[in-house]
Formats: C-alpha cells, structure tokens, sequence
C-alpha cells in the first residue's frame, strides 16, 4: 500500500502526502525513524500498524494530551506499550494499538510471503509490457524471488512486441497471448503481457492483478486483537487501553461490544407469553458466563474501522470503559463516540470525526 500512494500521481496523493510529512515531522525525533521504516515496508501490516500509530499520536496531543514516553520501560518486563499518555485532565495511561486483522498467525505469514512474492513480480523491469498477474493458492514457505523475477523477465524477453500487440487489439485473440506459469510452495503465478504503447519503464511491471482473496471476520478479528494484548504487560501501575484499528470489513458498535461482552440474543422463557427480551451471551473478553469478570487490567478500548489518513474526514471512533476494570478511567483518551456503564447500562455520548480531532478542515483532501 505504501508503495503505490507513494508513487501514485493521481489527485489527492500529494495532499495525502503532505498530511504524512506534517503527521511525521510531529512525531519525537528520537523515535521517528524507526516509525519511517515501519511506514515503507512491504508488509502491508507493518505499514498499516505504523500509521495508526502515527494518527493515535497525533489524536493524542491535538487534544491537549502529553505523551510522556513512547515505548516506556516496564519495571517487571522487558515489553513495552506503544505509548504513556497524560490527559489535559490529569490522568495518566499506557496506550497500547494494535490491528484486528481477522488472521492468523499462520495466515499472517503466508501473506507476507505472498506480498513479497508480488512486490518481486512489480519489481521486474520491462520497458515494452505491462503484466496481467493472476495468482492463487497461498504460499506456505519462501518463494525463491530472485529466481522467480529472473524468470519473468527471460520470458519477457523472447517476446514479440508486435505479435502480443496483434493479439491484444482482437478481443477473441487475446487468450492466446503467450503464458507466464509458475508454482512453488502452493502459489501459483500466471502471467500474460499486455503491450505499452510508450515502451519504456515506469517503475512497476503490473498493469493488472487478480486471484487470491484475504478473508477477515471482523467480529472474531476484534476479540482476537484485544485479547492478545489484554494481559501482554501483566499488573500494571495506571490504567490500560488498547486500541484497536478493524480492517476491511466494518468494526461497529455492535462488533465492539460483542467482542467485549457477548453477542447481543433475544431469550424466550419457554411455556411463558410475552416473556421475550433482549440479553447478552456475556461470553466476551471482558466477561465469562460461568466466572464474571475476567481481564480487568484493561481499562477501556478505542475501536477503529478502517482509519487512514485518506479516509480520516469520514471515520469516527469509539471509546467503551470497562466496567469491571480495577484501574478505571474517568474520560476517554480522546473526543471519539463514548460507551459508559452507568447503573448496570451503556450510556452513549457522541465525540467528533477522526478528522475533526485533528484539527483539519472540511475538504483538505481534493476529490479523485
């Protein structure tokens, strides 16, 4: 991802940015070019991981917190939370954000040997092709890039740009373009050229992707996020929030307080009229049905749904106190929508816009 908006000329990316320099530029020097490097890699979940780091940081101090240490030392580990935050209200907190991805770990490996795989594809140099990529499968070890990119481009250069060019320009011909195959470690690579009419490099071989997909369920990815880091840094001495960024599928409310507490029922009371009524499974991570409260060294979760800087104008966040916490917080860590127990309910209070906590104006961002 961080690739193609770095490189992309289309309107709006050099105003997206200017935004990631002027985020950047505000971030502690000490720590800013390990955040960089996290914000340029390949992995798209260490780029996305960084990023929302950057946008919590800036949330953050744009709401008159201070953040006192980033990565601050634990006395009884050697782990650290992403930040320690003082609110302008005097409270002090470890932030820790985290993504809710809806992988595995398993599947967290395999795509980013799958991304390394395609990164090699775009890194191949062709100055009369574009390619028209198709994989599947998804690969369970290393591919050998080196060998697999040295192919690609013997195979692009036995071909006759005149030839790809006829076939290209008769939509019943084009299937018989000549192939690209190949498969290693359960990925299979099918290429086909699609001639450029200027002949010459651009800085990415792909013209066209398509095949596998990377399914996320949202609901499950949500719990799985929070519980990972709920007890990563043990009894600690403030409060504790994660916060949580959902990608590509919705992370709303619902999905929040069914990761938290249970997935929301409407229980019948067998033989009685009119005995329905709405309850909770109260399975979450906050909650078990049999044992009651259960990781209460988290203080409250930030929940996200897909924030980037480009769609910052639009997203919203969403804080929800625990209230079975022992270190409770009295406020949020930031002006998003507010979820608070009071007399055995959630009290809903609405904040601002991603954007709007930041301080950007209406339309910064030019249309495409």
């Amino acid at each position: 991802r961080f690739a193609y908006w770095n490189r992309s000329g289309r309107p709006g990316f050099s105003a997206l940015r200017a935004k990631v320099d002027e985020l950047v530029l505000n971030y502690p020097e000490r720590h800013r070019d390990g955040l960089v490097g996290r914000i340029r890699s390949d992995d798209d979940v260490a780029h996305e991981s960084a990023m929302f780091e950057l946008l919590l940081h800036q949330a953050l101090i744009s709401g008159g917190a201070e953040i006192e240490a980033i990565e601050p030392n634990l006395p009884h580990t050697d782990r650290s939370p992403d930040f320690l935050v003082k609110l302008a209200n005097g409270e002090r907190l470890y932030l820790e954000a985290t993504l809710a991805t809806g992988l595995s770990d398993k599947e967290r490996r395999s795509k980013r040997l799958f991304d390394a795989a395609v990164q090699a594809i775009n890194s191949v140099r062709s100055t009369d092709f574009w390619l028209e990529v198709e994989i599947t499968g998804k690969p369970s070890q290393p591919v050998r890039l080196r060998n697999l990119r040295r192919s690609i481009e013997q195979w692009l250069a036995g071909l006759d740009h005149a030839q790809v060019s006829a076939a290209w320009n008769d939509e019943g011909k084009r299937d018989e373009r000549p192939p690209f195959r190949h498969s290693e470690a359960g990925m299979q690579v099918s290429l086909r050229p699609i001639p450029k009419k200027d002949r010459r490099e651009h800085g990415r071989a792909i013209g066209v992707q398509s095949g596998e997909v990377w399914s996320r369920t949202v609901g499950a990815a949500l719990r799985q996020a929070i519980e990972g880091k709920s007890n990563r840094y043990g009894e600690l001495d403030l409060p504790f929030v994660v916060a949580v960024n959902g990608l590509d599928h919705n992370a709303e409310e619902h999905d929040a307080m069914a990761a938290l507490i249970g997935q929301e029922v409407y229980r019948f009371v067998p033989g009685a009229a009119d005995s329905g009524r709405w309850d909770r499974d109260w399975d979450g991570v906050w909650i078990s049905p049999n044992n009651g409260p259960r990781r209460q060294g988290v203080s409250g979760v930030l929940v996200f749904n897909e924030l980037s800087v480009w769609a910052a104008e639009r997203k919203r966040g969403l804080f929800v106190h625990n209230p079975w916490a022992r270190q409770p917080l009295t406020s949020s860590p930031m002006n998003v929508d507010r979820l608070l127990p009071q007399d055995g309910e959630f009290v809903r209070s609405d904040g601002k816009t991603f954007s709007e906590l930041l301080g950007w104006e209406p339309g910064w961002l030019p249309s495409t």
